[in-house]
């Protein structure tokens, strides 16, 4: 029974590997999906006077990168959130 957990456990994790791509410096890379945003609770106020409170949740991203090197990207995530303000 055991080499049989063994044999699927092995099974099971070579089937969900993945090999690695070479992506070239000057490449882009777009990419959309969704995220959890989760802010500090003491989210201040703003320098005219306005209270801010932004509530945290799933919500829509995007990302871009650049790779300046071989196989070395930098990354530029952005996410949309409600910002709720009060005077």
């Amino acid at each position: 029974m055991m080499k049989l957990q063994s044999l699927v456990l092995a099974t099971a994790a070579a089937l969900t590997m993945t090999t690695a791509f070479a992506v070239p410096a000057g490449t882009w890379s777009v990419a959309a999906g969704a995220h959890y945003v989760d802010p500090k609770s003491n989210n201040g106020t703003l320098d005219n006077g306005l209270s801010v409170d932004v509530d945290g949740g799933v919500r829509p991203t995007i990302s871009g990168e650049y790779f300046i090197a071989n196989n070395v990207g930098v990354e530029l995530l952005a996410a949309l959130h409600s910002i709720m303000t009060s005077l």
